[in-house]
């Protein structure tokens, strides 16, 4: 920082970088170890600045930002425009869900581009379904891996036409007339890694104690086509994706 000529600047992603690190100095670098990856690149790095989630003071003007609202209100211009309630239903479910800038972006992104496919097949979500879209959308993009395992169940729902009168035939808790919300109460995790506990009750504070997903409505009600565009534009991976297949 010291010299004129010039200063480099590195922008990374530290949990790729430092696990390269260790792999391809297995030996010397550990993940837990001293030193690690982290350790070699702190040598390097002199001024570490980390994109965090947008705090709530900010939010609003950053997506203003980012979207216009239309004036009329009626949702019914051009798709990269959102009605006052579509704005105020993002703002609502992100004030909940801690999003980075980039991941937020994506979010509206998305939704622009979701609401473009909705209108040319004639499909026009409910207030209560659009609440539902917005927040698995935020909640794909800030537990990635969790939601995974959320996305599955409410497919092999769809998948076998799972009705209250099948699930009770064949003992199973979730169908088609669950309440969404509740997918999140019946969720498992199957990884006892340290991490993903902490995020896994982030997970299940920001969908059963938040308002961003609405109370009463069923998997039946957001319907398997409104399901395969959440599931198209989230990035999650696919649905029986497993890291050790």
């Amino acid at each position: 920082m010291k010299t004129p000529l010039f200063i480099a600047v590195l922008a990374i992603d530290e949990r790729y970088i430092s696990r390269a690190l260790e792999k391809y100095y297995q030996g010397v670098l550990s993940h837990r170890g001293s030193p690690s990856g982290t350790d070699y690149l702190e040598k390097i790095i002199q001024v570490p600045y980390r994109v965090r989630p947008i705090i709530a003071s900010n939010l609003e003007e950053y997506l203003r930002s980012q979207i216009i609202i239309q004036d009329n209100g009626m949702g019914r211009a051009k798709f990269s425009e959102f009605s006052r309630q579509e704005f105020n239903l993002v703002l609502e479910c992100c004030k909940q869900v801690d999003l980075s800038p980039r991941t937020l972006k994506r979010l509206i992104n998305v939704y622009k581009l979701f609401k473009v496919v909705c209108r040319t097949r004639g499909n026009k979500p409910s207030h209560l379904v659009q609440k539902a879209i917005i927040a698995l959308f935020a909640l794909s993009g800030r537990y990635t891996h969790l939601m995974r395992s959320i996305f599955n169940d409410m497919e092999t729902c769809f998948e076998e036409n799972r009705t209250s009168k099948k699930a009770r035939e064949n003992l199973q808790t979730l169908h088609l007339e669950t309440y969404v919300r509740d997918f999140f109460k019946h969720c498992k995790l199957s990884d006892r890694d340290k991490y993903l506990e902490h995020e896994f009750q982030k997970l299940k504070h920001d969908a059963l104690y938040t308002t961003i997903l609405p109370s009463k409505l069923t998997l039946q009600e957001v319907t398997y086509e409104i399901f395969n565009l959440i599931r198209s534009f989230s990035f999650v991976g696919e649905v029986g994706y497993s890291e050790d297949s």
